[in-house]
């Protein structure tokens, strides 16, 4: 057996990360025991006023994720805003996105959003 602390995602589509991680796991033969150690929420629909501000006021240089549940809270919240992330590149043509490590790379892209800069 083995005890695995991770995320409770809320708000937002759990990652595959996690659920990944415990079936291999289980592939290897071993027993994995998930405890949500901590939250990872979404922080509102609110949450993306300051990129939707940098938008119009021209000033959006680069986003940077650290995690794929970031990419989803960002683009639910740009959606209450009436936006798309294809609204921000059109609108930001010199923006760049930065992921931290491939996992969150990979999540982006599968939600949508091209990463421009990998930092491993």
């Amino acid at each position: 057996m083995v005890l695995c602390p991770v995320p409770c995602v809320v708000g937002l589509d759990e990652p595959p990360v996690v659920p990944n991680f415990l079936n291999e796991l289980w592939a290897m033969g071993w027993a994995p025991v998930r405890v949500n150690a901590y939250e990872t929420p979404w922080a509102g629909a609110r949450c993306a006023e300051g990129v939707v501000k940098g938008i119009e006021e021209g000033g959006l240089d680069a986003l940077v994720f650290t995690s794929s549940a970031e990419v989803e809270g960002l683009l639910k919240s740009l959606k209450e805003f009436g936006l798309v992330f294809e609204d921000v590149r059109r609108r930001c043509p010199r923006l760049i996105v930065a992921a931290h490590g491939p996992v969150t790379a990979a999540g982006a892209e599968r939600l949508g959003v091209k990463v421009d800069v990998l930092k491993m």
